[in-house]
C-alpha cells in the first residue's frame, strides 16, 4: 500500500513524539495511547482489520510502542532516525495491532482517570 505520510512528516510527528511526548507522559497512559496510536498511524501501520485505536485498549501494547519509540536513534539525524523508525517501530506496531482488543480493562468507562480524558 502506499505511503500516506512523506518521510519528512514521518519525522516531524515522531521526532516531537520521542523528545517531548514520551518524557511528558510518564505518568499519563492516556496521552501514550494516543502517543502510540498516532505513532502507528503515522507509519501507516493500520490497515485492513488492523487498528492504531487498539492502544488505547491494551497498555501493554502502548508500553511496547512508547518504549520502541523512546529507543529509537537521536532525532539530530532525521533520516536515520526515520529510516530507523520506518524498520524498527512500523512491523511493531503492525504486530501489536492484529492482538484481539477488549474494553475490559481500559476504555473511557474503566480503568483511565477520567479527569486526565477530559484535560487531554
Amino acid at each position: 500500500s502506499a505511503e500516506v505520510f512523506s518521510d519528512s512528516a514521518i519525522f516531524e510527528g515522531l521526532s516531537h513524539f520521542k523528545d517531548f511526548g514520551v518524557p511528558g507522559t510518564v505518568e499519563d497512559p492516556v496521552n501514550q495511547a494516543m502517543i502510540a496510536d498516532g505513532s502507528c498511524r503515522l507509519l501507516n501501520a493500520a490497515s485492513g482489520d488492523e487498528t492504531a485505536f487498539a492502544f488505547w485498549y491494551n497498555q501493554e501494547s502502548t508500553k511496547e510502542v512508547i518504549s520502541a519509540l523512546a529507543g529509537l536513534p537521536s532525532t539530530s539525524k532525521p533520516s536515520n532516525f526515520t529510516l530507523s523508525a520506518k524498520r524498527d517501530l512500523g512491523p511493531l506496531c503492525k504486530r501489536l495491532q492484529k492482538k484481539a482488543v477488549s474494553e475490559t480493562d481500559f476504555s473511557c468507562r474503566r480503568g483511565y482517570d477520567f479527569t486526565t480524558i477530559a484535560q487531554s
